[in-house]
């Protein structure tokens, strides 16, 4: 028998109906989801596998359609939900293996894990239950290896590639495997219906830094994440639950805790991480294509047969391909004649190896426990944790293998031979780490490992590892990679509030090196400048009295992006002045561009405004379903990936709109402060609202505070949450016979 318990408020229990007996009555638990100002749920329960029910059930509350059209993804069933244009996507799903490999795996979890996934997807149906108005027609039939399943295909896709073989990332790996990008899907059907489209091409960019305690007023470490990327993703949660307390965010259908921290452990990535995928090339023979030699021996390819059922058509079948490489299956993602192109993946057959290392390290006490969880490597990506014990840390994660000496693995390999394969993977001890770096801070903004603190003075020598354990060029930074080291390198006395303002940072870095230009640029033409229109002279006089900051109020950010927008349109030209400024050096014909700029700028922003005394936050706005807010923020756009100007707390914008105005669409997805006293102290903005649902409280409401340039509190204690509750969800939870939660 099921027994339904229905939504309370206000913490009131409804008992069971009398006479109703659970199969189980001993496993009774119960699970109390309060809601906080901004709408994120606080899951608090005595038992691990309780909270994650309270957990299930309220991101359901948030997000139910997004879970249930990622869960179709990585079933393979989008082109039954939603019609044929996601039938090659369901095949990509299913070639990955995502649901079989987590279906094979959720016993290999630790126990305490397994009730936690089966808990949180109970979770879910409960609310489904009790909601059936708001379960679609296509929705799937759960299991608990679903959120392994959206965790694995989250990662690897996010993380490591996209469409199998398109990859995100720079590095000299690029396009080893690929069989071109993958065709501009259509939006998902679980995306808000008014969310803006079309942003512009320039990217934003993560952040992440820490300080140890000789650098703070506290005498404690802070810790900042700042993950960027689009605000439709993230869902942020807190949970007190056994021995998990993390205030953190994950993603809709994904149970851990991915982004935030704990008590006592604070962690965050940014983008760009390991080399990890090998591609092979595989002759095989021409009278049979699905057998391939290795080591002189013929060997059958593992061959599945797979349909996908498809709306408003016929079923479609393939066979699903994989060689047999590095011990692990390897699935065929191209073929050229007789040569099959084949993907060597090292957690392929290994589907709980980071679940296993992100509920460590949720469980984690000490930066010791931290790395022991994270061994032998983490996820591909810049890892940046800090303690309550003092320690910061900082590795370029990734679950990577060892390459034979002399192979060339930037290329597809020979993969009739094991001259090629693997010699084991690499321990943590042999990545690119830093702990508790002798200048007392460290900060990551997408930039090579060693960048992330003057150099000279203690970063790591990337010459002492194989290149694919950092994958990059050495001493690439970013605009935001200078910025941080610029102010935490003077950094001695951080308090909070100093710590929430860099958080928050909107400084252009080098706008005094193009001011400087412009300035030698105008003075050099006392003539021209006399006989300039007075709207010109003015926007000149608004440009070398910008103060650099990218903010809503300020006239001289906005009138500085069109300058500069006007510059860089002739873009062969633009690389040259950019590269000469930026060296103290401007090129023969940089007052002729840096002043036609000035005239070009001036008359687009009359043009599109009618005036120039407008504001950044007049054009950038944040907001959505009718709620609209002035941003700053912006960035300037460069010419290159990850070339641009941006602040650290940078955004993405629309193209400008009929309105004259451009809508942010993301950027920090879970910005987390951490202040590691004693209580400790945490602040956090997921804009632009925790629920997908357009009539909710909680739709856009967030997005008033990146407008005010503004974190809240996590109110990670009880006693700090107990005065904000605006309501709460009471849920008796019992153990069935089969073992799931009702």
């Amino acid at each position: 028998m099921r027994l339904v318990i229905s939504l309370l408020l206000a913490g009131a229990a409804i008992e069971p109906p009398a006479g109703a007996q659970a199969p189980n009555p001993q496993a009774a638990g119960r699970v109390t989801v309060y809601r906080d100002p901004w709408g994120v749920p606080h899951s608090y329960a005595e038992r691990e596998e309780d909270g994650f029910y309270g957990l299930g059930y309220a991101q359901a509350q948030d997000r139910l359609a997004t879970i249930l059209a990622l869960y179709a993804r990585v079933m393979g069933e989008q082109a039954a939900a939603f019609g044929p244009t996601f039938v090659d996507a369901d095949f990509d799903q299913l070639l990955l293996r995502h649901l079989a490999e987590s279906r094979a795996g959720i016993d290999r979890v630790p126990p305490q894990l397994k009730k936690n996934y089966t808990a949180f997807v109970a979770g879910i149906e409960h609310y489904m239950r009790d909601h059936p108005d708001r379960v679609p027609a296509w929705a799937p039939a759960l299991e608990p290896a679903l959120p392994m399943a959206a965790f694995r295909s989250f990662l690897w896709n996010r993380l490591l590639f996209d469409g199998v073989v398109h990859w995100v990332r720079p590095g000299p790996r690029d396009g080893k495997c690929s069989r071109g990008a993958p065709p501009n899907a259509p939006p998902s059907p679980s995306r808000p219906p008014d969310s803006p489209s079309a942003p512009l091409p320039e990217p934003i960019g993560s952040n992440e830094w820490a300080l140890m305690p000789w650098r703070t007023a506290d005498e404690v470490v802070i810790h900042l994440g700042d993950p960027h990327g689009g605000y439709h993703g993230s869902w942020e949660f807190r949970i007190d639950a056994g021995p998990i307390k993390a205030a953190a965010s994950n993603f809709p259908g994904v149970a851990l805790p991915f982004i935030g921290h704990t008590r006592r452990i604070a962690w965050a990535f940014t983008l760009y991480g390991t080399d990890g995928l090998d591609c092979y090339a595989v002759l095989t023979d021409p009278a049979n294509p699905r057998r391939y030699q290795y080591d002189g021996a013929w060997q059958p390819m593992v061959t599945e047969r797979a349909t996908i059922q498809v709306k408003g058509g016929a079923a479609v079948s393939r066979t699903l391909e994989y060689t047999r490489h590095n011990g692990r299956l390897s699935p065929v993602v191209r073929r050229a004649g007789d040569t099959a192109f084949v993907l060597a993946i090292p957690d392929m057959e290994e589907p709980a190896h980071f679940d296993r290392q992100f509920y460590g390290v949720s469980l984690a006490r000490s930066m010791a426990d931290f790395k022991a969880a994270i061994a032998p490597g983490f996820i591909s990506a810049n890892v940046m944790a800090g303690s309550a014990d003092g320690h910061t840390f900082y590795m370029r994660g990734g679950y990577v293998p060892r390459r034979p000496p002399g192979v060339d693995y930037t290329r597809p390999m020979p993969g009739n031979t094991s001259s090629t394969a693997w010699r084991g993977m690499h321990t943590l001890a042999e990545h690119v780490t830093l702990e508790d770096p002798p200048v007392g801070y460290m900060s990551n903004n997408n930039i090579a490992p060693d960048m992330m603190i003057e150099r000279g003075r203690g970063s790591p020598d990337l010459s002492r590892y194989p290149a694919y354990l950092y994958d990059d060029q050495p001493g690439r930074t970013t605009s935001r990679g200078i910025r941080a080291i610029e102010v935490l390198s003077k950094a001695y006395h951080v308090t909070v509030a100093d710590a929430l303002e860099l958080a928050l940072d909107d400084k252009w870095v080098g706008v005094e090196r193009w001011q400087e230009a412009l300035l030698r640029a105008a003075n050099a033409h006392p003539e021209r400048m006399k006989s300039t229109e007075t709207g010109v002279r003015k926007f000149l006089d608004r440009l070398l009295r910008f103060d650099g900051f990218a903010r809503k109020e300020s006239e001289g950010a906005l009138a500085f992006f069109y300058w500069w927008s006007a510059v860089r349109r002739d873009t062969a030209r633009f690389r040259v002045l950019r590269s000469g400024i930026e060296r103290g050096e401007p090129p023969p014909d940089a007052e002729a561009l840096l002043l036609a700029g000035v005239d070009s700028g001036y008359r687009a922003l009359l043009r599109r405004h009618g005036t120039i005394e407008v504001s950044m936050g007049d054009e950038f706005r944040a907001g959505r379903g009718g709620v609209s807010h002035p941003v700053g923020n912006a960035t300037l756009p460069g010419l290159e990936f990850m070339d641009p100007v941006a602040v650290l707390k940078a955004t993405s914008f629309t193209a400008i709109d009929s309105t004259n105005r451009r809508w942010n669409t993301g950027g920090g997805y879970h910005t987390t402060l951490t202040v590691f006293t004693n209580p400790i102290q945490s602040f956090s903005l997921s804009p632009l609202g925790q629920s997908s649902d357009s009539a909710s409280p909680h739709y856009s409401d967030l997005a008033l505070l990146l407008s005010q340039r503004r974190l809240k509190p996590t109110l990670f204690y009880r006693e700090d949450l107990r005065s904000k509750v605006r309501d709460s969800t009471v849920l008796v939870v019992r153990m069935s016979a089969d073992g799931r939660r009702r």
